[in-house]
């Protein structure tokens, strides 16, 4: 077997573990078109040398793991330690500032729910249901209500994040896209029914970065 296919079939053996090729995709941080691409029933493009780098990295893999064949038992117990499942709390309201505030999982006044996933993310990272339909798009990505969101408070900020933001004037933390032109903020929603309101206040808090969407059919 020639190494290109030796990393389609190992490829395809990880999405197979994770549960599919949407789940790797988020992994890696691409779109399941990307992956389809690489490790589909039609795949039309090889995993070259820089991409396979880049995915044994991603997936905490060593180099050239992708070049090796491995047994169907050696390579699920690989993959289960390397892909090591996160717990993050799944808070509400109040609980989401004072987890930013002071992050010490023995403080929170509750037993939690935990949500797992396969993320890589600082420690201080949690998980929150959208209650509303401020962020339900009619196309591409969206946040229905009753979806879980997994943010990381440890993140860079960068444009046209999607953030989970508390203001001083709304009781609870709620998701936009931050979007900045010039020195100007704008918080904007992904429902086209909802306004786009630019921040002009100083008096907000950042509590994370959106770094995963968890949808229950």
């Amino acid at each position: 077997m020639s190494i290109k296919a030796l990393r389609r079939v190992n490829l395809r053996k990880i999405a197979n573990q994770l549960g599919g090729i949407s789940i790797l995709a988020r992994q890696l941080n691409k779109t399941p078109a990307q992956i389809s691409h690489l490790i589909g029933i039609n795949a039309s493009k090889n995993i070259g040398d820089k991409l396979a780098h880049n995915i044994e990295q991603a997936l905490n893999l060593p180099k050239n793991w992708l070049d090796v064949e491995h047994l169907e038992e050696e390579l699920n117990a690989f993959i289960d330690s390397c892909l090591a499942i996160t717990n993050v709390p799944l808070l509400t309201g109040q609980e989401i500032v004072n987890w930013i505030q002071k992050p010490n999982r023995s403080l929170l006044q509750r037993k939690v729910q935990y949500i797992k996933t396969n993320l890589k993310l600082n420690k201080h990272a949690f998980a929150m249901e959208v209650k509303n339909d401020f962020m339900e798009s009619p196309r591409g990505l969206s946040f229905p209500c009753g979806c879980i969101v997994i943010a990381d408070p440890e993140l860079p900020l960068k444009n046209n994040n999607y953030i989970i933001i508390c203001l001083e004037n709304i009781n609870a933390p709620f998701i936009r896209q931050i979007v900045q032109e010039g020195s100007r903020k704008y918080l904007k929603p992904l429902n086209p029914c909802y306004p786009i309101i630019e921040l002009t206040t100083q008096n907000y808090m950042i509590c994370g970065i959106l770094r995963q969407v968890i949808i229950t059919l």
